[in-house]
């Protein structure tokens, strides 16, 4: 497979505001969660940062109401978040857990699959404890 020139291309297709078709903005998610596995230790601090700020953005504006996003394209999102917070998470990513509640008390709603058992169980109880004070 030939090398693509810039991996992190994924989020600019994925975005819903560019028209294009579910299973080309899936592509751009797949795109990037390859890059991010693949290329995420090579990638600069500055480019890691635009990445995350990307993808916060992406959760925001970038897909459709959660009723009609297809639950494929939502999935595969949340995989790449969940993909770069095993990255990146605490120790580069320290308010994750912060803007994922800023995001959920905008009305965005995704469900992030196990991040693994010691950050999951953590992570939970603090998820937990965040979404009482919130009444959700």
């Amino acid at each position: 497979m030939k090398a693509v020139a810039d991996p992190f291309q994924g989020l600019h297709l994925a975005h819903r505001n560019n028209g294009l078709p579910d299973p080309v903005r899936h592509f751009g998610l797949l795109l990037l969660q390859e890059a991010v596995k693949q290329r995420w230790a090579a990638a600069s601090d500055a480019g890691r940062v635009a990445v995350k700020t990307a993808l916060v953005e992406l959760l925001l504006t970038g897909t459709r109401d959660i009723l009609t996003e297809p639950s494929y394209l939502k999935e595969k999102l949340a995989q790449v978040v969940v993909d770069v917070a095993k990255r990146d998470w605490p120790q580069r990513w320290p308010d994750l857990l912060d803007t994922l509640e800023k995001l959920m008390a905008t009305g965005v709603r995704v469900a992030l699959p196990r991040v693994g058992s010691r950050t999951q169980s953590w992570g939970s109880r603090r998820y937990t404890s965040r979404c009482q004070k919130l009444g959700t």
